[in-house]
């Protein structure tokens, strides 16, 4: 078609003269021309790919609006990938090419002996074997598809069966002909089989885990005749073997024994037997635990019950008894003295830590005599001992007084149990030598647990009873035996307290106190007896005294109160008593007179003595007759005062004592008063009673102010002088403390507080004076007279 061109290549050369022209860049495309020849052209190259002839390879495509579009890979695709056939079959393949407008121009076979292939792609088998079909195209591009060739195959059948005559299942049964060519196919639940072959001579065996063929192989020949029915093959079970860890076991040991077969047949059963109960069986399937009851031989048996008939395997076991290995603990209870004795058997297994579970142990204790050198048997009841758990125990109780006493042998002996174990004997016997403990007993005290009341003071002697012990014992010299006496070791309390004699007892108490003070008393050990020590308890009480009642020289002074007959020492109340110091005792403990005297005492006196007896000059005096003061307390003092009380109450004390009551003071207050100028001392006061008690004033009202209902006459009040400054009067106004008591009015004593009190004077809350304008009513009344004073004045105004 030289000079001839399609209108898309016209176009597309249009185009690209015009791009050129226009100095536009051109992406490059394919062109393919005639041939399915692909080129590659830009604007820059297109005049060079211009073919002599004029023509110009036609794009791959162009888009809807004309553009090219990007190139698509050749692709050769076989349809099937594979077959298998068998000789004289055929096939035909296919093979797709993209792009489209592609074809496969060739077809070929790898080996045409085996499968030979024409242009269109039919494949021919024509032998067996394998070979490989490619199609390609001009371009070079190809796929390819695997063929399988086989010859003819005839169909075998038969069964397998167990001697029983039961099909057997899962028997693979195979076909060889020796040359590489087998066929094989395991059997149904029935035993049966169907097996394709070619045409050969073939040996046919069977097999299965844990079965055999009875026959030797059978051979056959396949033919093109057909199918052909193969003889029956028998087969039978595989023996078993029965294996485990050990032959022989001891009592109570285990083992574990186990069938060994090759077969496993669904429905199976295993049957385990022994013919002596010498062993025990534990366990179903093929792995039972053995375990040694009794000394004996035993047969073991396992049967193996399957579908395809029974298997049975014997083995022998001896069982063997233990030699056993016994110790003893002895163990002593008691905590002063061994009132008793645990014996603890053991009993293990030889060369094991455990303890056997059966038998009994016999114990045995014996007493070492002196008179004749030798250990003597004690007659004991129930000494024989069940073991349990590899022990057994026994108590040994002889109810001594004072527990045991000398040196003992203990031994036991296991018995053993007929068949299992067998018995032993403690190595050696245990030798313990104990000592009893008698106790140290004392004259006149019968619980020693309870302290010995004892006053500073006292003598006192701790006396033991030497010969209850000498007759406890039985077996001592009382010359030979030790006593001493100390104070308590460790206890400060005891040391400050007691004094003792450490060969006589002799007992010093060094002061009285609360507590609980100890001497200790030990008896060393002797012979077959503990040595032993006691606290001996005391308390010491205070030594009680009492007061020379001639005494007479104490003094009590105190204040008015009324009622209160209470004697005491108390200044802060102005409660004074004197010559308490000198109050002589009596009973003091030689040496201590200097170190113990009165310090205080409290007491009561009688009634007729509570109120003030005034001297000449109305001051407070001493009553004439002395009063007869009741102690109700006396307190001590100096380095001795704790070992020593003066008992006032159990016997009442009565001393002569001075007693003088003082006056009780009142504190006084004015109220306010207000007054007109001029009008001096004539003052109209805030209150009715202008003076009263200033209550708020005291400090101590146990000393100060009124006492319950009584009554005084509190004075009158009075001006404060004006000073000279200020005279003839005051200004207008209020005036502070300018208002207040004197002792006396015109000679005579201001008020009446009577013979209890008195009025404090020195301690008056005054009151304030307010000066008011004085009221005028003519002339006349500018000249005043006061006729009290004698004065006369003019008004200010």
């Amino acid at each position: 078609m030289k000079g001839k061109h399609k209108f898309k290549e016209r176009l597309l050369a249009f185009v690209l003269a015009f791009a050129m022209i226009m100095g536009t860049v051109i992406q490059p495309i394919q062109l393919q021309a005639a041939g399915n020849q692909e080129q590659e052209l830009d604007g820059q190259n297109f005049e060079n790919n211009v073919q002599d002839d004029g023509g110009v390879p036609a794009p791959t495509s162009l888009g809807d609006e004309g553009e090219p579009t990007e190139p698509v890979e050749e692709t050769v695709t076989l349809v099937p990938t594979s077959a298998t056939l068998t000789v004289g079959e055929r096939q035909q393949f296919t093979a797709t090419v993209t792009p489209e407008g592609t074809d496969v121009t060739s077809w070929e076979s790898s080996d045409e002996t085996v499968a030979a292939v024409d242009q269109t792609g039919l494949v021919t088998a024509m032998g067996p074997g394998n070979a490989t079909i490619t199609a390609k195209t001009d371009n070079g591009t190809k796929d390819t598809a695997t063929v399988e060739v086989k010859a003819e195959e005839y169909m075998m059948t038969g069964s397998v069966v167990a001697e029983n005559g039961k099909g057997i299942e899962g028997a693979l049964v195979t076909f060889d002909n020796g040359f590489g060519i087998t066929s094989s196919e395991t059997t149904n639940e029935n035993g049966e089989y169907s097996v394709s072959c070619v045409e050969g001579i073939y040996t046919v065996s069977a097999s299965k885990d844990g079965m055999t063929m009875n026959q030797e192989a059978q051979t056959v020949e396949v033919t093109e005749s057909g199918s052909l029915v193969v003889p029956v093959i028998t087969m039978k079970l595989d023996d078993i073997t029965l294996s485990g860890d050990s032959d022989s076991i001891k009592v109570d040991e285990s083992i574990t024994w186990n069938i060994s077969k090759g077969f496993a047949v669904d429905g199976e059963s295993i049957i385990w037997e022994t013919d002596n109960d010498c062993v025990q069986i534990d366990g179903e399937r093929e792995n039972v635990t053995i375990t040694g009851v009794s000394q004996g031989i035993a047969t073991i048996t396992a049967t193996v019950n399957t579908k395809y008939g029974t298997k049975t395997a014997l083995k022998t076991i001896t069982v063997l008894p233990w030699d056993t290995v016994t110790t003893l603990n002895v163990t002593p209870n008691g905590t002063d003295k061994i009132e008793s004795i645990t014996l603890v058997a053991t009993v293990k297994k030889e060369g094991t830590d455990t303890g056997v579970t059966e038998g009994q142990a016999e114990f045995s204790i014996s007493r070492y005599e002196e008179n004749t050198g030798k250990y003597e048997d004690i007659s004991l009841e129930n000494t024989t001992v069940h073991v349990a758990e590899g022990t057994a125990s026994y108590s040994f109780e002889p109810g001594f007084e004072y527990g045991l006493s000398g040196t003992y042998r203990f031994s036991v002996k296991y018995l053993g149990s007929l068949g299992k174990y067998n018995s032993s004997v403690l190595g050696t016997p245990i030798d313990k030598s104990y000592k009893d403990l008698i106790p140290i007993s004392f004259e006149n005290v019968e619980n020693i647990a309870e302290p010995q009341e004892v006053t500073y003071g006292d003598d006192y002697t701790i006396k033991i009873k030497k010969e209850a012990f000498i007759d406890a014992a039985g077996d001592v010299d009382g010359n030979n035996v030790k006593y001493s006496f100390a104070v308590k070791a460790g206890d400060p309390t005891s040391s400050e307290a007691l004094k003792v004699d450490s060969e006589t007892g002799e007992v010093t108490f060094l002061k009285a106190c609360d507590s609980t003070v100890y001497i200790t008393v030990t008896r060393d050990e002797i012979g077959n007896h503990q040595g032993t020590s006691v606290d001996f308890p005391f308390k010491i009480s205070k030594k009680k005294i009492s007061i020379d009642e001639s005494y007479a020289g104490l003094t009590y002074s105190k204040v008015y109160d009324k009622t209160d007959f209470n004697v005491l020492h108390d200044p802060d109340n102005a409660d004074i008593l004197t010559g308490v110091e000198e109050i002589p005792l009596t009973g003091i403990e030689a040496g201590d007179e200097n170190s113990v005297s009165v310090a205080d005492i409290k007491g009561t006196m009688p009634e007729g003595f509570e109120n003030v007896v005034e001297d000449g000059n109305g001051e407070a005096a001493a009553y004439d007759n002395k009063a007869d003061v009741t102690l109700t307390e006396v307190t001590l003092t100096g380095d001795k005062a704790n070992n020593y009380e003066v008992d006032a109450k159990s016997s009442p004390i009565t001393l002569k004592t001075t007693v003088t009551i003082q006056k009780r003071p009142i504190y006084l207050i004015v109220s306010d008063g207000e007054r007109e100028y001029g009008h001096w001392n004539n003052i109209t006061y805030a209150d009715s009673e202008p003076v009263q008690e200033n209550s708020a004033a005291y400090d101590n009202t146990n000393i100060q102010g009124l006492v319950g209902e009584d009554k005084v006459e509190f004075p009158k009040p009075e001006e404060v002088e004006i000073p000279d400054e200020n005279k003839p009067d005051y200004a207008l106004g209020q005036y502070e403390n300018k208002l207040t008591v004197g002792e006396q009015v015109n000679g005579q004593e201001n008020g009446n507080p009577g013979t209890n009190y008195e009025f404090d004077y020195t301690n008056v809350k005054k009151g304030a004076l307010t000066v008011t304008e004085e009221a005028i009513g003519n002339y006349m009344d500018y000249l005043d007279f006061d006729e009290a004073s004698g004065n006369a004045y003019i008004s200010k105004e």
